[in-house]
Parts: C-alpha cells; sequence; structure tokens
C-alpha cells in the first residue's frame, strides 16, 4: 500500500454511531487509513477519503475515484469480507 491508493466512500452515519466496533473492523479487513471524514448531513452519511490497498493508484493532484464497499457478515451478524467495488460514471 502507497499514499497515491486513495479513494473515496460512503458508510450510513447510523452504521457509524451504532456500531463502531464493526466500522472498525471493516475498516481493518481492508488496511485502510481515513484521511478525511465529513459528515453530510442531507445524505445521512459520513463521506470518506482514505488509503487501502484495496484502491487503485491515483496521480498525485488528481480527483480520488469512488468506490462501494459492500460488506458481508458471519451468523452473528460480524463483517466477515468487504468486497469493493469501483463505481463508474
Amino acid at each position: 500500500m502507497n499514499s497515491n491508493q486513495i479513494g473515496k466512500f460512503e458508510i450510513s452515519l447510523r452504521f457509524a454511531v451504532d456500531f463502531p466496533e464493526k466500522l472498525a473492523s471493516v475498516f481493518a479487513m481492508l488496511k485502510l487509513v481515513p484521511v478525511r471524514a465529513e459528515v453530510l448531513f442531507h445524505k445521512d452519511c459520513i463521506e470518506y477519503v482514505a488509503i487501502s490497498e484495496r484502491f487503485e493508484e491515483v496521480p498525485k493532484g488528481c480527483i480520488p475515484p469512488e468506490y462501494e464497499l459492500e460488506v458481508e457478515s458471519d451468523d452473528n451478524g460480524w463483517p466477515s469480507a468487504v468486497i469493493v467495488k469501483k463505481e463508474t460514471l
């Protein structure tokens, strides 16, 4: 992972508030380092910009691509896998 492997994604604000330990587990599975987080009131979510080995490299000065994170859970409701999908326009 390097600092050019950067992306943008959103997480439900409710999920972050109600299940911070599960969110931390998702971030750990992605080896993800948030570098910016912004609450978007109108969308009821947190928009993150983060570095992760699961994101593509982006040249310095370019806008990070947007990703969708699909979290699969085990029988106890804990994250067991995260599918990272690059959003296309």
